[in-house]
């Protein structure tokens, strides 16, 4: 069985600068710096056969190199701001996502012949920073008004890659298939 997601690598050097937002927030536990991508598409479980067809419909995807930046800070779930409702993960956002969504799209429908269900929920590229726990809405606050205009140089896009993830005791691990 393989858990799947397609995604696009982020290059080191703006790995760099997201890392440099790090910050002392309680119950927060930050991604680590090779677990960073911006994710197009959760596949989720698939058998042996499903992940051959998979793979091979990706691999027949061609595309344009495009440019992308990272801008902003924010947080999942929208609107949490009262005590019942706390963010659980802190994300830097991407700037100018129109050739980042036709990807999405040409992946959506090549999925979608083998058989994986397109995602019904709007499109909201993001790289997750931080997946919080019992964390004081005042830390998280903070954090936000310090790195709202932070802002990544631009970097190419030319390839976006196949993975599997595992959860295993001491987080999660990627692969790329």
């Amino acid at each position: 069985m393989y858990r799947l997601f397609v995604a696009v690598p982020i290059p080191d050097n703006i790995k760099n600068s997201l890392l440099r937002l790090k910050a002392n927030i309680s119950g927060a536990k930050w991604t680590q710096e090779d677990q960073l991508h911006i994710t197009l598409k959760f596949i989720g479980e698939v058998e042996g056969q499903v992940f051959r067809e998979i793979r091979n419909k990706l691999s027949e995807i061609k595309m344009d190199q495009f440019q992308l930046q990272i801008k902003g800070v924010g947080y999942f779930p929208p609107g949490s701001s009262s005590k019942r409702s706390v963010p659980k993960v802190l994300w830097a956002g991407i700037e100018e996502i129109t050739f980042l969504t036709r990807l999405r799209n040409r992946i959506e429908g090549s999925l979608n012949e083998c058989g994986i269900k397109r995602e019904s929920r709007k499109f909201n590229p993001h790289i997750t920073l931080v997946r919080l726990k019992n964390s004081h809405f005042h830390n998280i606050t903070d954090f936000l008004s310090i790195h709202s205009t932070f802002k990544s140089d631009s970097f190419p896009v030319g390839e976006f890659r196949l993975y599997s993830s595992k959860l295993l005791p001491g987080g999660v691990v990627h692969t790329i298939e």
